[in-house]
């Protein structure tokens, strides 16, 4: 059935018999394979999309292509390892992702295009009770110094005891991020509302 796709005249057929591994996330596809110089997060775009074909019912797994990656006894590389060592570190990144997203919700906002402002609030039949909308932002440890750049802000509904939680995450050597935590100018956390409403062009508080 791929043959139509793939052999020569096919649509695809640019991509048989070649490495085109940077074009799934660089979109050029006449850069080759080499992969050590990218991201983390451009390296694991690029392993996600190797794990769609090995594991899709339509396609078949047909041989190793012997280049960057595989020897001429068709055994990884060392650039197959670092590829493979840095898609690791991506995937405990995104696990440690989705806890944050699930431990530290974000908050509720809402905006019209005739509407002059935003709306931020937290609801007490989704996040904690009481929570109030903070800009936080995250790093993992691991970037602290080298990359500090990585710092990750968005709005989320905290309480006064989940805080305190993160900041105990900082002081933990065990922990991979750091938080801190910036108020809203329009909704200090002294006033105890759980509605925010800024002005839509207002940058985030730092």
């Amino acid at each position: 059935e791929g043959k139509q796709y793939y052999a020569p005249g096919g649509g695809y057929a640019s991509f048989s018999g070649t490495d085109h591994s940077r074009g799934y996330t660089t979109g050029n596809y006449s850069e080759g394979g080499l992969l050590s110089d990218l991201t983390e997060e451009q390296v694991g775009g690029v392993l996600d999309w190797r794990n769609f074909y090995r594991d899709h019912e339509q396609y078949f797994f047909v041989g190793l292509y012997h280049d960057i990656f595989y020897d001429e006894n068709l055994q990884g590389t060392e650039e197959l390892k670092k590829a493979e060592d840095m898609y690791a570190v991506q995937q405990q990144s995104r696990e440690l992702n989705k806890d944050l997203m699930a431990r530290f919700k974000s908050c509720n906002s809402h905006f019209a295009q005739a509407e002059p402002l935003t709306k931020l609030w937290c609801d007490d039949q989704y996040h904690e009770k009481g929570s109030q909308p903070v800009y936080m932002y995250t790093i993992e440890k691991r970037h602290l110094q080298s990359n500090p750049e990585k710092e990750k802000g968005r709005c989320a509904c905290m309480t006064a005891q989940m805080k305190e939680l993160a900041y105990g995450w900082n002081r933990a050597p065990d922990k991979e991020v750091r938080f801190r935590f910036v108020e809203y100018p329009e909704c200090p956390l002294s006033k105890g509302k759980q509605e925010c409403h800024r002005k839509k062009d207002a940058k985030n508080p730092e």
